[in-house]
């Protein structure tokens, strides 16, 4: 199954651009930061919110509505900026990580972000099928960054 990309809602929107504002105040209780990437096509930056994730010694982007804007522009640059408040920090796209990869890494997400992601993923129960997350993983794309020298 090949990446998929559930476009945003109106509200959707919205909160992202509430968010967006929250984060680059400083304040993100959650851990959420903005994420400002080159646009593969028009080369203006663009910014979102994302959750980056902490595990096991390294650090994920991870894309629950699949095949986002976002992802590709991070495919194409290899590089970008995370955010909170003033405090910026340049990564790079270390490693895209392959279907066999992702299951640790999307149990672990959904583990810390389920309450705000949950539902961009499809998934009903607090405890998904093996099935399950080889589909999510399937439609996913998921990063390893680290920070940019």
């Amino acid at each position: 199954m090949a990446a998929e990309y559930k476009k945003p809602n109106l509200a959707t929107r919205v909160m992202n651009a509430s968010i967006g504002v929250v984060i680059r105040l400083g304040l993100s209780p959650q851990g959420g930061q903005l994420l400002t990437v080159r646009g593969r096509k028009s080369g203006k930056e663009m910014s979102t919110p994302v959750n980056p994730l902490a595990f096991e010694g390294a650090e994920y982007l991870v894309s629950p509505r699949g095949a986002t804007h976002w992802t590709r522009n991070l495919r194409a640059a290899g590089e970008a900026q995370l955010r909170l408040g003033r405090k910026k920090r340049r990564i790079r796209v270390a490693h895209e990580l392959s279907d066999a990869e992702k299951p640790p890494v999307l149990l672990a997400y959904l583990e810390r972000w389920a309450g705000v992601t949950k539902t961009h993923f499809g998934i009903a129960g607090p405890n998904p099928s093996e099935a399950e997350v080889a589909r999510v993983c399937a439609r996913t794309p998921m990063f390893r960054i680290e920070d940019s020298k």
